[in-house]
């Protein structure tokens, strides 16, 4: 019993100075500065890029994001191969604390859908539908500065005469983050 109790205590004690190293640990890491990443989604012009600068500590961003949105489909089903168009995406996030594992809020204006126009099933044109949406999300900076971020949201796409004008919105990338 009493060797129980001591490997018990010695447990303990070791499981409390490695959360205390750990928590110095992530306190000693310096707030992120800027990262880019690669990525699918609103925040990355649909199949793209991101760049994002911090503010406040890193606790605020600004991000802009470029990518290729591809042709889409008829009010059939039907793929169209024509060709696709540049993308672009543009919104600011607010972090909670942490310097790994944090969760944010984003709002951006972004590409939310595209509308076909269509004459005897042939498509003639197609618009790209921009607007405003909000997004919630996760971000994970390991110690390497690798990055990963996941987020879903909601966004109203303007001028939107056939399509929904609530869209949702999803993104997901990898990347690196500078500190």
């Amino acid at each position: 019993m009493r060797i129980a109790s001591l490997v018990l205590l010695t447990l303990l004690a070791a499981s409390v100075s490695f959360a205390q190293e750990s928590g110095e640990a992530a306190s000693r890491l310096r707030k992120p500065t800027y990262s880019v990443g690669a990525g699918i989604g609103n925040s990355y012009g649909w199949n793209g890029f991101q760049a994002e600068k911090y503010f406040r500590n890193g606790r605020v961003s600004a991000f802009g994001g470029c990518g290729y949105s591809p042709s889409g489909e008829d009010d059939r089903g039907r793929s169209h191969d024509g060709p696709g168009w540049p993308t672009l995406a543009a919104g600011g996030r607010w972090y909670t604390a942490g310097s790994k594992d944090r969760a944010f809020l984003e709002v951006s204006v972004t590409q939310l859908a595209w509308e076909a126009y269509t004459i005897d099933w042939v498509v003639r044109d197609m618009d790209r539908l921009y607007g405003p949406g909000v997004q919630v999300g996760y971000q994970r900076i390991a110690a390497s500065g690798f990055t990963f971020v996941l987020a879903g949201g909601v966004g109203r796409a303007l001028g939107a005469d056939y399509a929904s004008s609530t869209q949702v919105m999803i993104s997901m990338g990898i990347g690196g983050t500078w500190r």
